[in-house]
């Protein structure tokens, strides 16, 4: 399991102003806030050292959906893709990055941090994973659901199957989103905007 957040501390004379900036706060005794506006968590298998990968995800609540990705195994001891991703993902890694959370405070949404947080953390967690993968729905459906599914699709994600979605870490089309998201948020800061 893997997991990340993203916290900022405010100082007493503006808690008010940020009180709904936040998904969870924290108070210290001088009156200022340490608050998270972004929590992001999931799981990392590694291929050589999972021979069954959909089993491995049974004992994971919330991932067995992700078993469409994995090959049966083979007595080798190593995990697989199925042959169909195998045949089509270009990055050679052996770990695969399965996301099963991303939650951004409502008040930061609609301007890029949480795809730029996202990003910066995958790349933290694992140098050279061979898959990403996320399933991008809201359980309430409808337009909550196509705003997921867009968001991760500026990253670069592209639909595997109706469930979920897959990012190969060696096309360009996730650095160039990420790449345009950074310049986008320095943009607005560099002309006195905030950049929320």
């Amino acid at each position: 399991m893997w997991s990340g957040e993203a916290s900022v501390t405010v100082e007493p004379a503006d808690r008010a102003a940020a009180s709904a900036a936040f998904l969870s706060e924290c108070r210290a005794a001088d009156g200022s806030v340490t608050g998270t506006f972004f929590e992001a968590g999931g799981l990392l298998v590694d291929l050589q050292n999972v021979g069954d990968v959909v089993a491995e995800l049974g004992a994971h609540s919330g991932f067995t959906e992700f078993g469409a990705l994995f090959g049966d195994p083979d007595g080798s001891g190593y995990g697989r893709l199925t042959e169909s991703l195998d045949g089509s993902i270009r990055a050679s890694g052996s770990h695969v990055v399965l996301i099963g959370h991303v939650v951004l405070a409502p008040a930061w949404r609609g301007c890029g941090v949480g795809r730029l947080l996202t990003s910066r953390l995958l790349q933290w967690l694992c140098a050279e994973p061979c898959l990403i993968a996320v399933a991008p729905f809201v359980s309430t459906g409808g337009p909550a659901s196509h705003r997921a599914r867009r968001t991760w699709a500026t990253l670069g994600f592209r639909p595997y199957d109706s469930r979920i979605w897959i990012l190969d870490p060696a096309t360009s089309d996730h650095d160039e989103a990420v790449f345009a998201l950074e310049s986008r948020l320095l943009g607005r800061v560099a002309c006195g905007r905030d950049p929320l």
